[in-house]
């Protein structure tokens, strides 16, 4: 972790990396975050819950990168509708209408 923060702050690549932990209740540590979250009252039904634990597919994510890291443009896993919240710094978003004939090439703005 201690190299992770020092590559966090110094580092000069385009497109930083980050860390993506998707395995947040078998951490001993970690797992506490789980208690100190609750989904806001619009989306508290979540039909992962019908499902047994160890049959739920993966749907919570930690990530921590620097500055100017992030990803592609993507789909989620399973097509699921990821909740971020940002606890230091801020996340930039591109919302793209389906089905409008946007293309990966287009989005990444090379060409401006």
């Amino acid at each position: 972790m201690g190299e992770f923060v020092d590559y966090m702050f110094n580092n000069r690549d385009d497109s930083p990396l980050y860390l993506f932990e998707s395995s947040l209740e078998d951490h001993e540590v970690a797992n506490h975050m789980l208690k100190e979250y609750t989904p806001p009252k619009f989306f508290q039904k979540n039909y992962f819950t019908l499902l047994d634990e160890d049959e739920m597919p993966p749907h919570r994510w930690f990530l921590m990168g620097p500055k100017r890291s992030g990803t592609e443009v993507h789909v989620d896993p399973l097509g699921t509708s990821a909740w971020n919240a940002s606890v230091m710094g801020h996340k930039r978003w591109l919302l793209i209408p389906p089905g409008e004939g946007i293309t990966k090439k287009l989005v990444r703005g090379y060409h401006l």
